[in-house]
């Protein structure tokens, strides 16, 4: 999978857990690396969760 397919899929699994749309395409573009979209991606749902909080809550 390349970055943009990544990109796409934790924007969608952020916004899927009530991140905004703009929050989610910073978080994945300025912060996040390849390899910690990596991890994301195979964390199981309440992980994700727990992310998506922390940044509906920044």
């Amino acid at each position: 999978m390349d970055r943009s397919n990544k990109e796409l899929k934790v924007m969608l699994m952020l916004i899927e857990h009530g991140v905004s749309r703009d929050y989610a395409i910073v978080a994945v573009n300025e912060i996040w690396s390849e390899q910690d979209l990596d991890e994301i991606i195979s964390l199981p749902p309440d992980k994700v969760a727990e992310i998506a909080q922390d940044l509906k809550d920044l």
